[in-house]
């Protein structure tokens, strides 16, 4: 994308920042930003969203401490997956509070041994084998076909995909009705809707 932007658009100064979107969410809304990509679109505020992109979600895991019985790359139920302990991002951000809703479709609870805020740091666990995840196979390209992680996409029984899905919406803060200054409104001599006696 940022090549992209500099080729086409060399009048346009791009900064990017990478954060988790409860982080996110909370810069769109103050301004702070002029545009976020998030993975929920709830609690928004003055700012205007649209869909980019829907993605399955998997349960990841090393190859050598898998705690399900299904292989990798089968479909794994939610109750399974919630079962495990559970590394996910804090429960400000996008992916844990649709991780948790598709749990309460469910009617089960998640085993969350450890929240970060950080998806460094919970790839970082990943990698010895100390934790499973839930996360998107683009959050670890980089691992997974080097063999380092497994992963399986997650079944809901009672939800009306079969597959877990999470979708991206491009954010942007609404601009603001500016007030009009009390000077700058007429003084002239306004008719009233009746004649005066």
């Amino acid at each position: 994308m940022a090549e992209t932007v500099r080729l086409e658009m060399p009048e346009v100064q791009l900064s990017t920042t990478e954060a988790m979107t409860g982080h996110l969410r909370e810069w769109i809304m103050k301004g702070e930003v002029d545009l976020a990509l998030l993975c929920d679109n709830a609690s928004f505020g003055d700012c205007a969203s649209s869909l980019l992109v829907t993605e399955d979600l998997r349960f990841y895991s090393t190859d050598e401490d898998r705690p399900l019985s299904t292989p990798p790359e089968e479909p794994a139920d939610l109750t399974d997956v919630a079962a495990t302990d559970l590394v996910l991002p804090s429960e400000k951000d996008g992916l844990c509070i649709f991780i948790e809703r598709a749990a309460r479709a469910e009617l089960i609870g998640l085993n969350i041994s450890i929240a970060i805020g950080s998806m460094t740091q919970i790839k970082a666990l990943m990698a010895p084998g100390s934790c499973y995840t839930v996360l998107s196979p683009a959050a670890v390209h980089a691992m997974a076909p080097a063999g380092t992680l497994v992963g399986a996409p997650i079944r809901c029984r009672e939800v009306v995909a079969d597959l877990v899905k999470r979708k991206f919406w491009l954010a942007e803060l609404l601009p603001r009705e500016q007030p009009v200054p009390i000077c700058s409104l007429p003084t002239d001599y306004w008719p009233c809707s009746r004649e005066a006696p």
